[in-house]
């Protein structure tokens, strides 16, 4: 039971580590998009 409980946290910690490391490339990706889209109206004004 025990190695049982430990693999379970081990695969809970691993998938929350992956929901966080997406959740900041989702970030990145939209913050690297807004400065795309705020330069391309700067060059265009």
């Amino acid at each position: 039971m025990g190695e049982l409980k430990g693999k379970i946290k081990e695969k809970e910690g691993e998938v929350k580590g992956k929901i966080k490391e997406l959740k900041g490339e989702l970030k990145g990706k939209s913050k690297e998009k807004e400065g795309e889209i705020k330069g391309k109206t700067k060059e265009e004004v």
